[in-house]
């Protein structure tokens, strides 16, 4: 150990004094520097000193270790209430909407009647509807950005932590190197420093874990936030039943359908491509039934907007027996129907598909005139 300069230590200024020596001071003489020595020693004791701190500094690792983990709790509370208050928001804006579409119907289409009557039903559901969904992706997309920063603040948590881990094994080793060199080499001593050295391993060891799951994390919390970014950001295209017409052979007319198309995403629909084929098809209509497959060679890309339609048109050309007619339209072992194909991409350049099979049947209303009604066959509408 280094010698230690008792001159720069407070307890050797204060014990000791100045004056001539007189006999009656002979035994102070003798005792006093014995006892300067030993006050001077615990007074300014380096080892205690650096205790202090080491310790001090542990308090300070498990302060911020408990912080971090209350702060990442908490904004995961915080998080689950937020969610709990978007689904009740949304929820009550569509129950609004619901009553609004609700009252509207019954203040302006009751005066009209027939074919005009339904298309008001149909348009101001189809409003209420929109703007449920917009109320729903709403939520869903202040749900999706409260996730993002909590992965966010997790993720700079597991580096914050990591950190504190490697901080703490260098002061480890930092401590065990100074405890070696000044610990004689006897035999004990290198067992202890073989299983302090051993613990460091290990503990750097975890650290290096806790970095790759880190890591991996991160990664997973970057694709996440891809597929979800990509999940919100894409147009989808889906197809209603829409509007169809039977058979009238004095008035030259087949039977025909127009289906809509309806981009129910957040953006445009580029290119978009589609085909319909219609015919009198059995019913049911039996699961290994094989459809015709639609033409694309003469169908040019078009664009749709976000909340926008466009119809399609499919005719027979051809036509059946008029006894034949009544019973297609009332679905009793034939029925009017119409398939197809929907090809478009997205905002990415991603290709999309959607497939389409429904029967129409035309149900008498009191008045005079039909109810165009759809049914969608299970197994066969589809989109990628």
């Amino acid at each position: 150990m280094a010698p230690m300069d008792l001159r720069a230590c407070p307890a050797m200024q204060c014990a000791s004094g100045s004056g001539a020596a007189t006999p009656g001071h002979r035994f102070q003489k003798t005792v006093q520097p014995l006892f300067i020595l030993v006050l001077a020693r615990h007074a300014c004791n380096p080892a205690s000193m650096a205790e202090k701190k080491r310790f001090a500094e542990r308090w300070l690792a498990i302060a911020l270790i408990l912080l971090a983990v209350t702060g990442v709790a908490s904004f995961s509370y915080g998080v689950f209430l937020a969610d709990n208050s978007n689904q009740r928001e949304a929820a009550d804006a569509a129950h609004y909407y619901q009553r609004n579409a609700d009252k509207q119907i019954a203040s302006h289409c009751p005066r009209i009647t027939g074919a005009v009557r339904t298309e008001c039903v149909n348009q101001t559901r189809d409003a209420a509807r929109d703007k449920q969904r917009e109320e729903y992706a709403l939520g869903a997309q202040k749900l999706s950005a409260h996730w993002t920063r909590l992965m966010g603040i997790a993720a700079f948590v597991g580096v914050l932590l990591s950190a504190v881990g490697i901080y703490l094994i260098f002061k480890t080793f930092e401590e065990t190197r100074e405890q070696s060199d000044g610990f004689n080499r006897s035999v004990e001593h290198a067992a202890r420093s073989a299983k302090a050295m051993e613990a460091v391993a290990k503990s750097m060891a975890r650290t290096a874990k806790m970095i790759t799951e880190t890591v991996k994390i991160n990664k997973q919390i970057s694709d996440v936030q891809k597929r979800v970014f990509s999940m919100q950001n894409r147009a989808y295209i889906t197809v209603k039943v829409g509007s169809a017409h039977f058979q009238d052979q004095q008035d030259e007319i087949y039977f025909a359908a127009w289906p809509k198309m309806f981009n129910i995403g957040s953006i445009p629909a580029c290119n978009v491509r589609a085909a319909v084929k219609v015919g009198i098809l059995p019913v049911p209509l039996p699961p290994d039934f094989v459809l015709e497959v639609p033409d694309f060679a003469d169908t040019k890309g078009n664009m749709i907007p976000q909340n926008d339609d466009r119809r399609m048109f499919g005719l027979m050309r051809e036509y059946i027996p008029d006894d034949d007619v009544a019973q297609v339209m009332s679905g009793s072992g034939r029925a009017f129907y119409a398939w197809g194909r929907v090809l478009y991409d997205d905002e990415f350049g991603q290709g999309r598909t959607t497939d389409f099979c429904f029967s129409h049947y035309w149900l008498p209303r009191e008045g005079g005139g039909f109810n165009i009604e759809g049914f969608y066959i299970a197994g066969r509408n589809t989109a990628i």
